[in-house]
């Protein structure tokens, strides 16, 4: 018994049986349920399944079957026998005593011999097949040359090919190998899609027995079309017969290339654009005007080794790269390509970027973007890469460029890397102020105020700051530029207090009192400093010295050279920012003062005096008073302790502290200066400041009556006993007795007798300061009337409203109760002194471009300010009728520019 599997126009033998079994002429199945059991209790041990698979794989039943297991290989043909698509026809070898199957036997009838007919001998009809993931392949660009040795090679992807055969007659099987071959040889064949093992010479028959399917890659090696061949070899065999061999194919080895751009940072070094204008807005004009070289081209080494530099975008303030997808070769692409897409992809390991279709606007891409082969073909596409989110490592978002097409026929994946770039995506998370105190030296920078002190170290050093900018992630050698952005009010009142004054030229003013955060001035771009292995950068940059002054400390990355021109305030330079510290700073000056006080005496505050500073940016500090005991005071030589009344008219009798030229020193032995502190002064406030004043012109006092002692008598001095010479007031003089004795004056007592010192005193209710008492002498000649006082020279005072000293670099200041504000402006008026007011010289300090101070006058006590309305603290006598009580607006500008890094000398 033979059974068959037929279709309509092949018969596959399955089963060659000499059984004897029941016949129908075909075998029918109600279901495929009853097919199913009748395949497995009749092939099942009869038939092999790989014998069955074998056929299936080659679809020999015009099913597709490849990937089945055998269950369901059998559950397919199953289906098709109850379906009827598939017969099972069963038949015997010929009888003639039987007849024909299916026909009534007929007698038998003697036998005649026949012609035996010719045995037709079975063929089988081989077919080769070649299917293509794609027609092209992707010209590898060689990029991997330029990783480093310990990284995974990146390779453009290849392209599968599968190559088969099919044959009508499993039972006369094609047993010989076959050849693959591109011509011209423009892509390399391997066996393997990771292209270990090239394909050398035929494919064996074990490669492609029973029309197994052979999968084969091809990496482009040479762009340009080829043919792609597969051929059967001759079967040596006349009943194989070879159909459609060799089957060919054309595809291509195509080119994909991306330009990735980059600043041209050699070129933006070079640039300038003069600051020092007159007015300032010109400078802003023609920063503004001043135009960015184009971005470059990067080489596919700075693609792959450097990669290219973004920082996370932020409502536009950071540029993207420029990208140019390059038009196609068309001569490389084979027909039927042209609904391809060329794709540009995102692989990141960290981090992420984004593409859009302009420089700045909005115009999102989503990735991958896909633009249709003969688009391409046409012209480049152009587009704009920028950082969405930081990465983790350096270069570590990939963007490549490859192919895809829509689904069908060999399955596919979309192709990769037939040109790519590597990006580092970094995000400068914070600016500070990079400063950490050091005991015993000042304290310049103050986190809460945000205050910086330019005066604590000499010269230019006390203006320097280090500025920190520190990335979100530990990033090595990322450069990035710092600036100090001014602030839109510097030069203002709204920053100074007063505006830059008319007759003060800005581009005239000497760059050493401006800040510095430029090699040159004129550069558009800002130092800059690499980051360390921690992720963060330093850099030394050199505040103004103008107090009251404004910076914006910011930073910006090497590729983003357009931040340079940020410019707070302004209409267009102020839209794109650089990343800014928190918080603006302010140049300030800082001056401690140390009260000298005397124990049990209460005498004025200095306190008053600080706000009046802080209006010219200077920051008084108060440290603890410097005590002297009172008993010290009062033995001082001369004494410091005086009655009230020898110092103010009808003072009263309550101790007052009185200092002098002679005394003054010894209530700051004590004093002692501080490290951490430069610009510390000691004040002492005091009652009167009396120092000594020569002699007072020889007197002579007529005859008066000894009655009228003790009576006053006014020098051409003021009069302070004890004097602050030492010793006795009395430099001179001597007094004669009288007596009218019928009408002629008669001297008694004889000769001029010394003025005892012991008659000479001060009235607690004199009528002047210049006053001295005389009282009668004891052993005044007895019967004598009248006294006569000849040649009567005192040791004679002055009095001051305070003083700075210049040598010892302290301050006296005299408190009158009467006077409050008076005193409160003497105090504010020495120590301007000590910090070189009213500023000389022309231009003023030496300082270039700051002309003479116009209302300066020196009437031997110093330079003061003579400007006669709205006097000003500095004015050169007090009390100030008319006073502002504060510095006027003509020294208000000299005190912001002033160096106060040092007391006055003399």
């Amino acid at each position: 018994m033979a059974w068959f599997l037929r279709t309509d126009s092949r018969d596959f033998v399955i089963i060659d049986s000499s059984e004897t079994q029941p016949i129908p002429a075909v075998r029918e199945f109600a279901t495929s349920d009853e097919a199913v059991a009748f395949l497995r209790e009749f092939f099942g041990d009869v038939f092999s399944m790989s014998e069955l698979r074998a056929l299936a794989s080659e679809r020999q039943f015009g099913l597709d079957m490849s990937g089945q297991s055998d269950h369901e290989i059998i559950a397919t043909i199953a289906w098709e026998l109850a379906s009827g698509r598939l017969r099972l026809v069963g038949e015997r070898p010929h009888d003639p005593a039987r007849g024909t199957p299916g026909q009534p036997s007929e007698p038998d009838e003697p036998d005649e011999p026949e012609e035996p007919e010719p045995i037709e001998q079975p063929t089988n009809t081989v077919t080769p097949h070649l299917a293509l993931e794609y027609k092209v392949v992707l010209l590898d660009k060689n990029l991997a040359q330029h990783q480093e040795s310990s990284e995974t090679k990146i390779y453009a992807d290849v392209t599968r090919v599968e190559v088969w055969y099919s044959q009508t007659n499993g039972s006369i099987p094609y047993e010989k190998g076959a050849t693959f071959s591109c011509s011209p040889g423009n892509a390399e064949v391997y066996r393997d899609e990771a292209c270990v093992t090239k394909l050398e010479g035929p494919l064996t028959p074990e490669d492609i027995a029973g029309g197994k399917r052979m999968r084969l890659y091809l990496k482009g090696k040479t762009a340009g079309k080829f043919n792609a061949k597969f051929e059967l070899k001759d079967p040596e065999n006349g009943q194989i017969l070879l159909a459609d061999n060799p089957v060919q194919e054309e595809m291509g080895v195509v080119t994909l290339e991306f330009k990735l751009h980059q600043q041209d940072v050699t070129a933006i070094a070079a640039l300038q654009v003069d600051p020092d204008t007159e007015p300032i807005t010109t400078y802003y004009t023609n920063l503004k005007n001043k135009a960015l070289p184009a971005q470059k081209v990067m080489t596919d080494e700075e693609k792959v080794k450097t990669g290219r530099l973004l920082h996370v975008q932020k409502d536009a303030h950071f540029s993207r790269t420029k990208l140019i997808l390059k038009k196609l070769n068309a001569a490389e692409w084979p027909s039927g390509t042209d609904d391809y897409e060329v794709c540009l992809n995102e692989n990141n390991t960290s981090g992420s970027a984004a593409i859009h279709g302009h420089e700045w606007n909005n115009d999102l891409k989503a990735f991958p973007v896909k633009v249709k082969v003969s688009d391409l073909k046409a012209a480049d596409k152009e587009y704009w890469v920028e950082g969405k989110s930081a990465v983790k490592k350096l270069r570590e978002v990939k963007i490549d460029t490859g192919i895809d097409r829509d689904a069908g026929g060999l399955t596919k994946k979309a192709k990769r890397n037939g040109d790519w770039a590597r990006l580092t995506v970094v995000q400068i998370k914070e600016i500070k102020v990079d400063y950490t105190p050091v005991a015993g030296q000042p304290v310049k920078w103050d986190s809460t105020s945000n205050r910086f002190f330019i005066n604590l170290a000499a010269g230019t050093d006390g203006r320097k700051i280090t500025i920190r900018a520190t990335l979100s992630e530990k990033l090595k050698d990322i450069v990035i530029h710092f600036m100090l952005a001014e602030d839109k009010n510097n030069r203002k009142t709204g920053n100074w207090g007063k505006n830059l004054p008319n007759t003060w030229k800005w581009k005239d003013i000497s760059a050493d009192v401006k800040h510095k955060d430029k090699a040159d001035r004129k550069n558009i771009i800002h130092l800059s400093a690499k980051t360390n292995t921690d992720g963060y950068a330093t850099k030394e940059l050199q505040l103004s010295r103008f107090g009251g002054d404004k910076f914006h400390p910011g930073a910006y990355i090497e590729q983003d050279p357009h931040l340079c021109k940020f410019i707070d305030g302004h209409a267009d330079l102020g839209k794109k920012k650089p990343v800014l510290a928190a918080h603006a700073l302010t140049v300030y000056r800082r001056v401690w003062y140390q009260p000298v006080k005397v124990t049990g005496m209460s005498i004025g505050n200095l306190a008053g005096a600080v706000p009046k500073y802080d209006t010219v940016k200077v920051e008084m500090k108060s440290c603890p008073d410097l005590q002297i005991a009172k008993a010290t005071a009062q033995a001082m030589n001369p004494q410091a302790i005086y009655k009230r009344y020898m110092i103010e008219k009808n003072g009263g009798n309550n101790d007052a502290l009185v200092v002098s030229e002679t005394n003054k020193s010894q209530f700051f032995n004590s004093f002692a200066a501080e490290a951490d502190k430069p610009m510390k002064i000691p004040i002492l406030v005091c009652d009167a400041q009396w120092d000594p004043d020569g002699n007072t012109g020889a007197q002579n006092v007529p005859r008066i009556p000894v009655t009228d002692l003790p009576g006053d008598l006014t020098t051409d001095k003021k009069i302070l006993i004890p004097p602050l010479q030492g010793g006795d007031i009395k430099v001179s003089g001597t007094y004669t007795a009288w007596r009218k004795v019928l009408l002629v004056w008669v001297r008694l007592g004889g000769a001029n007798r010394p003025l005892p010192n012991s008659c000479l005193s001060v009235n607690p209710s004199r009528n002047s300061l210049f006053d001295v008492r005389i009282s009668k002498p004891d052993n005044f000649p007895k019967g004598a009337t009248h006294i006569k006082i000849d040649n009567l020279v005192l040791k004679g005072a002055d009095d001051f409203l305070g003083e700075y000293d210049p040598t010892t670099k302290r301050i006296l200041v005299v408190h009158d109760p009467a006077e409050p504000v008076d005193s409160l402006n003497t105090i504010v008026h020495e120590l301007g002194h000590s910090l070189h007011q009213v500023i000389e010289g022309n231009p003023a300090g030496g300082v270039a471009g700051i002309p003479r101070h116009p209302k300066q006058k020196d009437k031997g006590q110093g330079n003061h300010c003579r400007n006669l309305v709205n006097k000003c603290v500095m004015y050169d006598s007090g009390p100030i009728t008319g006073s502002l009580n504060r510095y006027c607006d003509m020294c208000h500008p000299y005190l912001l520019v002033q160096d106060m890094t040092s007391f006055a000398d003399p």
